[in-house]
């Protein structure tokens, strides 16, 4: 299921991807984005889209719509993880034990640097008893 309760439809048509057949390229009718646009479908994506030629267009690659369909479906099923960890995360803040054990921690910290100031202070002369005595 998708959105509001829509359940996912398969890829009806294949994808025609225009490259151009190199009429321009370095070598003439030696594609350069060609062979890349068909690495980049293979090891880039998971799962892989294979392609084949169009007949009678070298200029054009068709990918399959059974590869497009199990790509949409793996992307839908990876966001569907990526929320659940995102919602496990707002959970353990709203608890407030994560909030709470940051806060706990900065305020150490805080605490610290103030009877350190506080010390250093003193060291020099320049307060009596705590730090916080008014000034004579």
């Amino acid at each position: 299921e998708i959105g509001g309760g829509a359940t996912s439809t398969p890829w009806e048509r294949d994808v025609i991807i225009v490259t151009g057949k190199g009429k321009r390229s370095e070598r003439h009718l030696r594609p350069v984005l060609r062979p890349e646009v068909q690495r980049m479908l293979v090891e880039e994506f998971y799962p892989p889209m294979g392609t084949v030629s169009v007949p009678g267009n070298m200029g054009a690659l068709r990918v399959p719509a059974e590869d497009v369909g199990a790509w949409m479906d793996h992307q839908r099923e990876q966001k569907g993880v990526r929320l659940m960890a995102v919602a496990e995360m707002l959970k353990k803040i709203s608890s407030g034990s994560r909030l709470r054990s940051v806060l706990t921690r900065r305020s150490k910290g805080v605490a610290a640097a103030i009877a350190n100031a506080a010390t250093s202070a003193r060291s020099e002369g320049g307060l009596k008893g705590d730090g916080l005595d008014k000034p004579q």
